[in-house]
C-alpha cells in the first residue's frame, strides 16, 4: 500500500508501481498508465493538497540500480498524464513516502537522510538529520502522528522511541528548504514488546489519548503515555499491512476521471465498531474502527 488521502487509497501493483487508485466506500477505481521503461526500482507516494483540492501520485523510478532517479507526477483528473519533473541523485529505499503538511517524505537509502518533496512547488529538499541515525543496530521508519512527521526509532530488544519534527520558532508555519527552525523532539519512549525481530507502526490516537500501534504485521497494540504501558489488544491469525484511513464519498469521476471503474456499493455506517476488509481488484485494505469503550 502506498497511502490514503481524504478517503482515496493508492496501492502498488506488481513491481511496486503506484498506479491503482480506489475509494473503498464508493467502489470506484482507476488504473494509471504503467511505467513504460525497464526499471530496477521504483519509489512511490500519494498526496493531497487541501488548499487546491488536488490529488497527486508520485513515482520515482531507477533505470539503473543505485543510479539517478527519474521523477514523475500524476495529477488526478488532469489529462496531461504522468509529467517528468526532473532527476534526483538520491536512491530511495523501498518504503513509500509519507504525507504531512502537503509534503511527501522519503527515506534515502544508505545516506540515512530524509528527502522531502513539496507537492505544491514540486521541489525537493533535505531535512535536518535526526541525532540518532548514525547509531548502529537500530531501525527507523517514517510515520505521521497527529499530522506531524515522525520517526519510529527502534533499538532491537531494548526500547522504541517516537521523535517528531517541530518548529522551535513562530516565524515558520511549514517545513521548507529555507527554514532552519525545525528540530527533532523525543515525544514517546516505550520498553520493547515481544520478539526482537518485532517492529512498531503508530497508527492513530484514541479519544482518550492512547496510541494505537500495529506490531509485526498481525498484532494491534495500545500505548498509554500516562503510565508508559504498551500492551497487546488484538492478535490476528493472518499478516497484513495497515494504513490510517478515513472513509469519504469523494468520487473519482467528480475529479475529472471519466474512465474509472466501479466494483461495489457499500454503506459506510455498517463499518462502525468493526474490522473492515475491503476487496478492491484483489488488493486488500484493512482499517480498524474501534467501538465505543473498547480502549477505555
Amino acid at each position: 500500500m502506498v497511502g490514503s488521502c481524504n478517503g482515496l487509497v493508492c496501492l502498488y501493483v506488481p513491481y511496486a508501481d503506484p498506479i491503482y487508485i480506489c475509494n473503498p466506500v464508493t467502489g470506484e477505481y482507476v488504473y494509471l498508465p504503467k511505467v513504460d521503461k525497464k526499471v530496477q526500482d521504483i519509489a512511490g507516494g500519494f498526496g493531497y493538497l487541501r488548499t487546491l483540492d488536488v490529488y497527486k501520485v508520485v513515482r520515482i523510478y531507477y533505470p539503473v540500480y543505485r543510479g539517478k532517479g527519474l521523477v514523475q507526477i500524476y495529477t488526478l483528473g488532469n489529462s496531461s498524464g504522468w509529467r517528468e519533473i526532473g532527476e534526483i541523485e538520491h536512491s530511495m529505499d523501498s518504503y513509500p513516502g509519507v504525507l504531512a503538511n502537503e509534503t511527501l517524505y522519503f527515506r534515502v537509502d544508505c545516506e540515512k537522510n530524509i528527502l522531502a518533496l513539496d507537492l505544491a512547488s514540486e521541489e525537493f529538499y533535505i531535512l535536518p538529520k535526526p541525532p540518532f541515525l548514525s547509531e548502529r543496530n537500530i531501525s527507523h521508519q517514517l510515520k505521521v502522528v497527529r499530522g506531524c512527521l515522525c520517526i519510529v526509532h527502534s533499538k532491537k530488544g531494548e526500547n522504541v522511541e517516537i521523535w517528531s519534527l517541530k518548529n522551535t520558532q513562530n516565524n515558520c508555519s511549514q517545513i521548507g528548504k529555507d527554514c532552519d527552525s525545525w528540530r527533532w523532539s523525543l515525544d514517546y519512549s516505550m520498553r520493547w514488546f515481544g520478539h526482537t525481530s518485532n517492529f512498531f507502526e503508530p497508527l492513530a490516537f484514541t479519544k482518550n489519548n492512547k496510541l494505537l500501534i500495529w506490531s509485526y504485521l498481525h498484532t494491534l497494540c495500545c500505548y498509554d503515555p500516562q503510565i508508559k504501558d504498551l500492551r497487546s489488544i488484538v492478535e490476528y491469525p493472518m499478516t497484513f499491512d495497515t494504513i490510517p484511513h478515513i472513509n469519504s464519498t469523494v468520487s473519482l469521476k467528480s475529479l475529472g476521471i471519466e474512465e474509472c471503474g466501479k466494483e461495489m456499493e457499500d454503506d459506510p455506517s455498517k463499518s462502525e465498531g468493526k474490522l473492515v476488509r475491503t476487496m478492491c481488484d484483489n488488493h486488500i485494505l484493512d482499517s480498524v474502527h474501534p467501538g465505543k469503550g473498547y480502549f477505555d
